[in-house]
């Protein structure tokens, strides 16, 4: 067994005691991999640390009845409580569900992408459904089609990209002011007029976001997917973002910021400072020779 660290030794204890287990197992000794998917399948918090989702998914275990072998939680027979899509194993089938939001998000249907990750029996998503409740199925979603857990998907980023613009839509009606007019313009119907709040940012100096737990730059890559005016929503604090490689959400006040002049400035100086440096060094050793 692998050595239990200092930080989560309580819980095991706990555990142990308490005869909480998943699938026979303690979570304590999975990795953050499988642990992440625990959380998933019983409804427990995904958001924080190993130590922040290890806690919610022992108290989520703990407050379900015993099994017929004394075991409280989850046995290896029971199936997922999700509405997603899953194959005859009962696992979660992510290109499947996919492929399921690319189909809705051809539709604009936000509500029913949203509505794969909430749990079976659970009152649907709609525009009017509070912004946690939205939030905890997007995430949900977020671990389930990651890119990086699908790069053997090509269709992966674009699918991330459509769960990410159906959240901020429904979460954001106010800000993003954008009528459905792609199915529209296919069928030739002249009435409907896309449009999207934006504002120049001609003349500001923009400074480089980054995440503030992984580092990873924010809306940079094609991953994030989000639209430039995005980034006064986030400088304004009229919004908080989600890491696309981490999850983690931030906001203008906690996210880090760069600014890109300064940092050039910083690594011309540096070099300038190394070659005057070795000069220096050269002509002393000169001088000695």
């Amino acid at each position: 067994m692998k050595k239990i660290p200092k930080t989560e030794q309580k819980i095991f204890d706990r555990c142990e005691v308490k005869n909480i287990k998943y699938n026979g197992i303690n979570p304590v000794i999975m990795t953050i991999k499988d642990l992440r998917q625990c959380a998933i399948s019983i409804g427990a918090n995904i958001i924080g640390d190993r130590v922040d989702i290890l806690q919610s998914v022992v108290d989520t275990l703990s407050k379900r009845p015993q099994t017929s072998s004394g075991t409280a939680g989850i046995t290896a027979t029971t199936t997922t409580t999700t509405t997603t899509s899953s194959n005859n194993d009962g696992q979660i089938d992510p290109i499947a569900i996919g492929e399921r939001i690319l189909a809705l998000a051809e539709n604009d249907d936000d509500e029913g992408i949203l509505n794969l990750g909430i749990n079976k029996g659970g009152e649907k998503i709609t525009r009017t459904t509070p912004q946690n409740i939205m939030r905890k199925a997007y995430l949900k979603l977020s671990l389930i089609i990651h890119p990086d857990r699908l790069q053997q998907w090509k269709q992966a980023t674009k699918a991330f990209q459509a769960l990410v613009k159906a959240f901020e839509r429904l979460s954001s009606p106010d800000l993003i002011a954008e009528e459905k007019a792609t199915s529209s313009r296919s069928r030739g119907d002249s009435k409907e007029k896309l449009f999207q709040i934006s504002r120049s940012n001609e003349g500001c100096e923009r400074t480089r976001v980054f995440c503030p737990k992984c580092k990873v730059p924010w809306n940079e890559g094609t991953l994030d997917g989000n639209p430039d005016y995005f980034y006064n929503f986030l400088m304004m604090g009229l919004k908080s973002y989600h890491c696309s490689t981490c999850l983690f959400q931030f906001g203008a006040m906690t996210a880090i910021h760069r600014y890109i002049i300064i940092t050039t400035c910083i690594i011309i100086i540096i070099i300038i400072t190394i070659i005057i440096k070795v000069s220096i060094l050269s002509c002393y050793i000169r001088i000695l020779t």
